[in-house]
């Protein structure tokens, strides 16, 4: 499956793709893109870009990328949020509802469901005779509105997973209009993305402000007061302009207790992401260590989060294992939530069945730097495996050793992990005994292999009608399997 990603924000034309064009597109889920010879980051001068796609069945993805120096490599996950499968903590709305020409005969609600995993929801209400208006704020003349809402609560570490995403300031506008300079960090009380078509077309405004009851989770800290969230505090209200990243500062909401909930209203003039954030540009200035019992590659599928009174306010790593380079045994994480939260940070492990503890740090009691010392993973077996991808051009005769990421799924128990090739070759450390395939994006296409056994006692010999063949070999002096994987292919641009 190929998707149409957007690259935009302030350095969008230094972003290029592996081929150096300009033709963005994500096939299988991954993009690999470069910046051209002209960028020289830094952290004085960071390079800033947001990537962003809307994808079918999915709610519309976001990210802010920040690079700091010509070696910055990075490997991002953006989660998706099923629109039919949410996360937990999260929840969504897909209705039709009747116009009469574009607009609202009588008031119109829409809410999401109240579940045992996400108890919170929100309620729109359009309120009657209310025309639907298009991005140039024109009337549409439609009979039918499609509304879908996404509701992402708080306190959940797989919802704020799917929307830390969003959660990052991109040159955000504060109070009064004022442009806030430095990094940002928003702790939300609640979000929601709400997506409207009538008839065929976007809706973008309304000719009455639409308004949103977001109920809040009473267990909830308010950073400002450092105690539970209760009625009368007040809450900034923002929103985000999703083709920019840019959040803007739209006032402030009051929370209210209605039928032994907490919730509180937000008038909507215009759409996109709407959310409750508490934010600050002050700083808690400690420094996590992270000692690692083994090296870091062995740590595929492990999630560092950073959590306060039971609730997580920043996922750190979606993937550890891609934060630093092979042989790396400790790792150096800054404060992600600027707040004097005095939380702790906590290490899950994640597989097809979910997130599962590994281990967490005392409860801070200042902000002083500490260490966490993280076990190694209980499967010890590992293979030091050479991979070489070689891609054959024979529409343009030649043979090409591509940089670009790697995807290596370990078919025995649900793992995964990007690894990062550097003109055709990566080092990685595999499981003895388990089963792999591995996948590479060229030329905005993907190639996928056979499945891998590994094993010191076997040769590998595997091929697909695609095109990919991987063979291979165990070398008991060196102690080293070597994989060589290559493609052909005749529509190399």
């Amino acid at each position: 499956a190929k998707i149409t990603v957007v690259i935009g924000g302030p350095d969008a034309n230094s972003v290029q793709t592996d081929n150096g064009g300009k033709d963005f597109v994500a096939s299988n889920g991954i993009l690999p893109l470069s910046l051209n010879r002209f960028s020289t980051p830094s952290a004085a001068d960071p390079t800033v870009f947001t990537v962003s796609a809307d994808v079918a069945g999915y709610a519309p993805v976001f990210q802010k990328i920040t690079i700091t120096s010509e070696s910055d490599l990075k490997s991002i996950v953006i989660p998706l949020v099923s629109l039919t499968a949410p996360p937990a903590g999260a929840a969504v709305s897909q209705t039709t509802k009747t116009l009469t020409g574009g607009t609202s005969v009588a008031e119109t609600k829409i809410e999401t469901t109240v579940t045992a995993s996400t108890p919170q929801a929100v309620e729109l209400v359009l309120p009657a005779g209310t025309q639907v208006q298009d991005a140039n704020k024109q009337p549409i003349n439609a009979t039918s509105l499609k509304t879908t809402v996404i509701y992402y609560g708080t306190t959940n570490p797989e919802a704020l997973n799917a929307a830390a995403a969003i959660m990052t300031a991109v040159n955000p506008v504060g109070p009064n209009n004022t442009p806030i300079t430095g990094d940002v960090s928003f702790i939300t009380a609640g979000a929601v993305s709400i997506n409207m078509t009538a008839g065929t077309t976007a809706v973008k405004n309304f000719s009455k402000p639409m308004s949103a009851d977001i109920e809040i989770n009473p267990l909830l800290i308010n950073p400002v007061t450092g105690a539970a969230i209760k009625a009368g505090d007040a809450i900034p209200v923002w929103s985000l302009n999703e083709a920019t990243g840019q959040w803007t500062h739209e006032g402030s909401a009051t929370v209210k207790s209605e039928g032994g909930k907490l919730l509180a209203t937000i008038s909507i003039t215009h759409l996109s992401t709407w959310a409750l954030n508490f934010f600050t540009t002050s700083s808690c200035p400690f420094t996590a260590t992270i000692t690692l019992g083994a090296d870091i590659k062995a740590y595929s599928g492990y999630v560092v989060a950073y959590e306060y009174n039971g609730q997580t306010l920043a996922v750190l790593g979606s993937d550890i294992s891609t934060i630093a380079p092979a042989g790396t045994t400790s790792i150096k994480i800054k404060n992600p939530v600027p707040f004097s939260f005095k939380g702790k940070i906590v290490v899950y492990t994640k597989t097809s069945a979910g997130l599962t503890k590994i281990v967490e740090s005392p409860l801070m009691t200042n902000c002083n730097d500490f260490t966490l010392n993280v076990p190694a993973p209980a499967f010890t077996d590992f293979v030091d495996t050479d991979i070489t991808f070689v891609a054959k051009c024979t529409n343009k005769d030649i043979i090409a050793y591509p940089t670009t990421f790697m995807t290596l799924k370990d078919a025995t128990d649900g793992t995964s992990s990007n690894v990062h090739m550097v003109d055709g070759k990566v080092n990685v450390k595999l499981k003895n005994g388990h089963s792999y395939t591995m996948s590479a994006v060229y030329d905005e296409k993907t190639y996928n292999s056979e499945t891998i056994n590994i094993d010191r006692t076997k040769n590998v010999n595997v091929s697909t009608a695609a095109g990919l063949k991987v063979t291979g070999s165990y070398n008991t002096g060196s102690k080293k399997m070597t994989l060589n994987a290559d493609f052909t292919t005749g529509t190399c641009k």
